[in-house]
């Protein structure tokens, strides 16, 4: 009897006891769940560093091909730019030449104008057909002459005089320098003398008449001394 009660009160557990058992086994469990929380929520940040390494290193492939593609397209520019310099020099100069071939003749007629030993109206006659001959020349090439007469155009002519005259204000007056213009473009504009309204005349002022009425009185008197000496 004795041994069965001796089992009995070492297989007798305490209800505070059995509580504190169920609460560490209840923390335990706790813990291994928190702990097993953080190990996923570590795992998918490595993830998520993966992904974010890899877009990275995409983006640095991008901005590398795209870095080497811009410095392509400046050097093409630069060599575009070189290359179109190059050929408009060419052309300007290709363009000249024809321009200069052109005046040769002209330049050969000076040459004989300047020869010429014969009378002063023979030379002029000379000289007007060489610049009659230059004239043309240039005019085929698109050389146009400003036309100077009628009223002020401000883009075309440059007003250099003003006069007093009757004719309507603003109208030209005399061409000083002629213009032109060339393929459309302006080259230089022609300076021109313009017409304003004529000046109203003033009234003589008060120091005028003074003199002139002293120049009377003194003219009066001394032809009165005159007449009075020869009685």
């Amino acid at each position: 009897m004795q041994f069965m009660k001796k089992n009995s009160t070492e297989q007798f557990v305490s209800p505070a006891a059995q509580e504190v058992q169920h609460d560490v086994s209840a923390k335990n469990t706790g813990t291994q769940q928190l702990s097993s929380q953080q190990d996923v929520q570590i795992m998918q940040l490595g993830e998520q560093i993966k992904q974010l390494q890899i877009q990275l290193k995409e983006r640095d492939k991008t901005i590398e091909d795209y870095t080497i593609h811009l410095k392509r397209l400046q050097a093409d520019f630069e060599n575009y730019m070189k290359r179109t310099n190059k050929e408009k020099l060419e052309l300007q100069t290709l363009s000249a030449g024809r321009i200069v071939t052109k005046i040769l003749t002209t330049l050969d007629d000076f040459e004989r104008a300047l020869t010429n030993t014969g009378s002063l109206e023979e030379f002029k006659q000379g000289i007007r057909m060489v610049f009659d001959q230059l004239k043309k020349t240039l005019s085929e090439e698109g050389l146009v002459e400003i036309p100077s007469t009628g009223t002020l155009d401000p883009y075309k002519h440059e007003v250099m005089l003003q006069q007093p005259s009757t004719q309507p204000e603003g109208s030209i007056l005399a061409t000083l320098q002629k213009g032109y213009t060339f393929k459309n473009n302006l080259l230089r504009c022609a300076k021109v003398s313009i017409a304003t309204s004529i000046l109203e005349s003033k009234a003589p002022n008060k120091e005028t008449n003074t003199a002139a009425s002293r120049t009377e009185t003194s003219e009066e008197e001394h032809n009165g001394k005159g007449k009075n000496n020869w009685n």
